[in-house]
């Protein structure tokens, strides 16, 4: 009889480990419903755990393996806004009418701020003080403190903030843009600092280079590079409007972003075109950008692609491509490489993929995931929204920290742990 089993559990392990050889890049792992759309990209915590916004105002948190933990119902909307999680690892969750929600690692309401003006489209970013912005169709931009008050509020117009979110420079800049055509640059204690026009909305959330350098896109057809006191780089022309997609920035300094004129655009820090890969329908997902240099990108042909950083352009030279069905969500990659993204029917899938982000601790996260300062929407899977300090792969990881701290503690003399001098 023993040896039966013995038998059986040694099958068992040959089978197991002959499918995880033939799983391939690409391959499905597994895929959760959450009978709702799901239109807003997740955030992955320290320990793995997936937490997905679906539209009617529903977190779904989940183990990598897919298996449900937990879901919490704000009876709000969550349109294009996804999650972002604190050092605590306190969920943040900003819905379209009632404002903030915190929430437990554990799926219990912490607090809710929602004295806020106007609906919300806006994901929530994280300062290094704890600090919480976020955006609303009435124009405002708001600062909330890690306890569920209001710091301040800051109006850009009132024309409105739709979609874009904020994202917060190394000296605690926030960067914002708005229905008035502006791009905006706010102090960290909320005074205008100064404000860019473009030719149209600014949908598109900032993403920003290593040497502070801020990238937009614009329903006017262009995506902007604009130095951080506020002055034109340069801008590029593609053939459709920057209307959702947020760009990313690779180890080299490319800039990748899609537009409604179904391409998928990589662009060199200098302005110029790099290549650009065209697809079957309008691109407004946000590129995820692997540790090898993979980009991964949603379409609305329905398929999500792996795209190689040094691609020739052809519509055909993609890695792999898998059919999730038409949706807007962007990807975010998983310690192990696993690609999430969700789509209109409510599926979120994980898909196999060898491009892992490996890091060990919500401190370490800080650090580039893939040797880039902002190489997916939100910088990285906890959604800060807030620059990566990139430091030599040789400094040890105390010093690494010290340098966090100082960082944190120049900017923000009044948070936890900083002397006041």
């Amino acid at each position: 009889m023993n040896n039966k089993i013995t038998a059986v559990l040694l099958v068992g392990i040959f089978l197991t480990s002959f499918g995880a050889v033939l799983a391939a890049d690409g391959d499905v792992k597994w895929t959760y419903d959450t009978e709702d759309y799901i239109y807003a990209a997740l955030a992955i915590g320290a320990d793995g755990t997936i937490y997905v916004p679906d539209y009617y105002g529903t977190i779904h948190a989940l183990s990598p393996s897919g298996q449900l933990k937990w879901v919490y119902e704000t009876n709000d909307y969550f349109t294009f806004q996804a999650p972002a999680i604190g050092a605590d690892g306190t969920i943040y969750a900003v819905g379209y009418d009632y404002g903030v929600y915190a929430i437990s690692p554990s799926g219990q309401l912490k607090w809710k701020y929602d004295d806020v003006e106007g609906s919300v489209c806006s994901s929530p970013a994280i300062g290094a003080d704890g600090t919480i912005y976020f955006g609303t169709h009435s124009g405002y931009l708001y600062a909330i403190t890690p306890g569920g008050s209001l710091k301040w509020r800051y109006l850009t117009s009132t024309s409105g903030i739709y979609r874009s979110s904020p994202a917060i420079g190394a000296d605690g800049t926030i960067y914002i843009g708005s229905y008035d055509y502006n791009l905006y640059a706010i102090s960290p204690s909320g005074q205008l600092k100064w404000s860019y026009e473009t030719d149209s909305y600014v949908y598109s959330s900032p993403a920003i280079g290593a040497d502070g350098t801020i990238y937009v896109g614009s329903s006017d057809d262009y995506v902007y590079a604009i130095t951080p006191g506020g002055s034109l780089k340069w801008r590029f022309e593609t053939d459709g409007g920057i209307n959702r997609s947020s760009p990313a920035i690779g180890a080299d300094g490319t800039i990748y972003v899609g537009s409604s004129d179904y391409y998928v655009y990589a662009i060199t820090p200098s302005g110029d075109l790099k290549w650009r890969f065209e697809t079957d329908g309008s691109v407004p997902s946000s590129p995820a950008i692997g540790a090898d240099g993979m980009i991964y990108i949603g379409s609305q042909d329905g398929y999500i692609y792996a795209i190689s950083p040094s691609g020739t352009g052809d519509r055909t030279d993609y890695k792999w491509r898998y059919y999730i069905g038409s949706g807007r969500s962007s990807p975010s990659i998983g310690e192990d490489g696993t690609i999430y993204i969700g789509n209109y029917d409510g599926d979120l899938y994980a898909i196999q993929s060898s491009s892992a982000w490996n890091y060990a601790s919500y401190q370490q996260s800080m650090k580039a995931y893939a040797n880039s300062n902002w190489p997916k929407f939100g910088q990285n899977n906890f959604g800060l929204h807030r620059v990566a300090f990139i430091t030599q792969k040789s400094l040890p990881i105390d010093r690494f920290l010290k340098i966090i701290d100082e960082n944190k503690c120049k900017n923000h003399p009044d948070a936890e742990g900083c002397e006041v001098k």
